[in-house]
């Protein structure tokens, strides 16, 4: 997947925590979300800048018995990122709708689990400055990845949200999804075509 894309995924992705609801769960936090912002940054040898609006709103979930430490969440994120060369002033837009969730955990021994998160809706789609549609992916993407919890102790001594991904294990892709196989030399070549 090319930088650029991963950049607006990522600005996506930090605006809330992802995550699924399984029905052995309880609701551990809720909460909706809303800004703007600008950002400079170099990128296929260009200066660039990016301004975005966001909407987010994400829902965590604290698992049950052999998942206490697995906590579950229901993320939703719509955003829209202008992105201008400096040099000349033109510019594209990404804008994406998607709701991310974690479907399942599974008990690995320990703090380990093998979780599986989707994503679905319309993750990114690429519009140049005359209203061209350059790339719209859609469908969904499975992750299957081990992830730590760590036990996740928050200060009180209970569980809390948090961990790290110890190995991707597996993507499945379910409908087009040209940008996520894009290579960086691809993305340079089109976001040179549509912005110099």
């Amino acid at each position: 997947m090319s930088s650029g894309i991963r950049r607006s995924l990522a600005i996506a992705a930090v605006l809330a925590a992802a995550g699924a609801v399984p029905a052995q769960a309880e609701l551990y936090e809720h909460s909706r979300e809303s800004g703007t912002g600008s950002e400079f940054f170099e990128e296929c040898g260009k200066q660039l800048r990016s301004d975005g609006v966001y909407s987010a709103k994400s829902i965590t979930r604290t698992g049950k018995h052999d998942l206490d430490t697995a906590f579950f969440g229901h993320f939703q994120v719509d955003f829209v990122d202008t992105i201008t060369n400096l040099a000349n002033g033109k510019f594209y837009t990404i804008e994406g709708h998607v709701l991310n969730k974690d479907v399942k955990a599974v008990p690995q021994g320990g703090t380990l689990f093998v979780f599986d998160t989707i994503e679905v809706g319309r993750p990114f789609t690429v519009t140049d400055m005359s209203g061209e549609t350059r790339i719209r992916e859609r469908g969904q993407l499975r992750f299957t990845y081990l992830f730590d919890t760590g036990g996740n102790d928050g200060p009180d001594g209970n569980p809390a949200p948090g961990g790290i991904t110890i190995e991707d294990l597996s993507v499945k892709v379910a409908g087009p999804h040209a940008g996520f196989e894009m290579t960086e030399e691809e993305w340079c070549e089109l976001q040179d075509d549509m912005i110099g």
